[in-house]
């Protein structure tokens, strides 16, 4: 038995020994639990080494210089399970490259090289394949056949690539994919893909693209970034379905316009961020029927200078971030977030033009009162009048701003009453003497019409007396 087990011992290292005899001069070779790994890494190779072992489950290429890959530079390596490539010079692959280790590879790094283009086949066979990095290339488009193959993919990404088109079908069958990147190209449109046939998809990145409008958010996606794009508008039909979506990143596009009750298909929405866009409003029914939300952040819309009282009422409880900074606002009625009720809840308030007066002292106290929990305050600053520009709320004594207003409406209504009353006394004297003046001619006229009267009875009575009337006789 003990012979037995000796000549074991002596089979399994004659084995090693013929796998690292193999192992190329310019790379380190282990072995451990029948994995075989080859570290190529950063030796300045210009090509794949000729020599690998055929054992090898897992070799590392990266951080070289090598510039094409053929049918010879993995021949053999049937058994070869990860092969890191990324940060060559890569810009020629042939459609067999890959075609010994098609069927056994997972992963395949090729980020950070020069390809521009990939035969239809390079990666057919490739039924294992759960991670494909093309990041870092200048591919120009994703043709349908591509991955026809790779129904195994959970990881695809196309970063940082001259992308203007992807194929219709460029990704149907990928029914494992959960997550899809896609930015930084020149995309004008994004694939629409839906929920049904995706039923893992978690994360879709098309940040830094050009699309004008979004995709219909997948039904089971969970994070949509869409960073620096040129979305306008966002309407209810994108999230219908978004039953899933927890994370939207919109910063930096150009939205100036949210639909009523946009988000109502998406009510586990947790995270919306509008940072550096063109909103001019925050209207009653833009961010409604999203319960848990827990940040907001509309910072940086440099029109925004209005938000509704009840704008933040359905997620009043859980809001715990809300940033508000860098905008237009002069002032904002505190019944917008003094019922924000979450006890975690941080604030972003800096950086606007506040106009400082009177009807701001609400808002300026609360302001005051949260303390640290307006994470901006050293910014949060007047804007006007023009003797306050710079101070902070807590160095603004408001009780006197609105003492000096009563003051101020105070004083020109006295003054009013007291010319009123003079105007009043004024009239009544003048009118008090014309009436008198009015009255003593009637008087007079009275009088004189009087006397006229008895002149004329008396010089009629006469008449019988003489021929001739004698009125000074008779005259009172």
């Amino acid at each position: 038995m003990f012979v037995f087990r000796k000549m074991l011992f002596y089979v399994a290292f004659l084995l090693c020994l013929v796998n690292v005899r193999s192992c190329p001069t310019e790379c380190k070779c282990f072995g451990f639990d029948g994995e075989w790994l080859v570290d190529c890494a950063n030796r300045e190779l210009t090509n794949v080494p000729n020599n690998l072992p055929k054992e090898a489950t897992e070799v590392f290429l990266q951080g070289n210089a090598i510039k094409t890959l053929d049918q010879n530079s993995f021949f053999g390596l049937n058994k070869l399970k990860y092969l890191y490539l990324h940060e060559n010079v890569i810009s020629s692959i042939t459609g067999d490259t890959f075609a010994a280790p098609a069927s056994s590879l997972i992963t395949l790094t090729l980020h950070g090289n020069q390809i521009d283009s990939l035969p239809d086949n390079v990666f057919a066979n490739m039924g294992s394949l759960k991670v494909l990095n093309l990041n870092e290339n200048a591919l120009t488009s994703i043709q349908t056949s591509l991955l026809t193959d790779a129904v195994e993919l959970v990881q695809v990404s196309f970063y940082d690539n001259k992308m203007t088109n992807i194929e219709n079908g460029a990704l149907n069958g990928l029914s494992k994919l959960r997550y899809l990147g896609l930015a930084n190209n020149l995309l004008t449109q994004a694939p629409e893909l839906n929920g049904a046939e995706y039923p893992d998809l978690y994360f879709m990145d098309v940040a830094d693209n050009r699309l004008e409008s979004l995709p219909k958010v997948p039904s089971t996606a969970n994070q949509i970034y869409a960073n620096g794009n040129s979305v306008k508008k966002l309407e209810s039909a994108t999230f219908a379905d978004a039953k899933q979506l927890y994370e939207l990143l919109l910063v930096d596009n150009q939205v100036s316009s949210i639909q009523e009750n946009a988000f109502a298909g998406a009510e586990k929405l947790g995270y919306i961020d509008l940072t550096g866009n063109k909103l001019s409003a925050v209207t009653d029914r833009m961010f409604t029927n999203i319960p848990t939300l827990e940040g907001l952040y509309l910072a940086s819309n440099l029109d925004l200078n209005e938000i509704s009282v009840n704008a933040f009422t359905s997620f009043s409880s859980s809001l715990r971030r809300l940033s508000l900074n860098n905008c237009s606002f002069v002032g904002l009625d505190v019944n917008t977030v003094n019922h924000l009720s979450n006890s975690e809840l941080i604030l972003w308030l800096g950086d606007n033009p506040w106009k400082c007066d009177c009807s701001f002292r609400d808002f300026a106290n609360y302001v005051i009162d949260k303390g640290a929990a307006v994470y901006d305050r050293a910014n949060v600053q007047c804007g006007a009048p023009s003797d306050m520009v710079g101070q902070t709320f807590a160095n603004v004594n408001f009780s006197n701003l609105c003492q000096n207003l009563a003051l101020i409406i105070a004083l020109p209504i006295v003054g009013a009453v007291i010319l009123f009353g003079l105007a009043s006394f004024i009239f009544y004297k003048v009118q008090k003497k014309k009436t008198k003046k009015i009255m003593n001619e009637s008087h007079s006229i009275d009088e004189y019409t009087t006397k006229g009267n008895v002149y004329e009875n008396v010089a009629h009575e006469n008449n019988g007396l003489s021929s001739e009337p004698s009125g000074k006789a008779t005259m009172l």
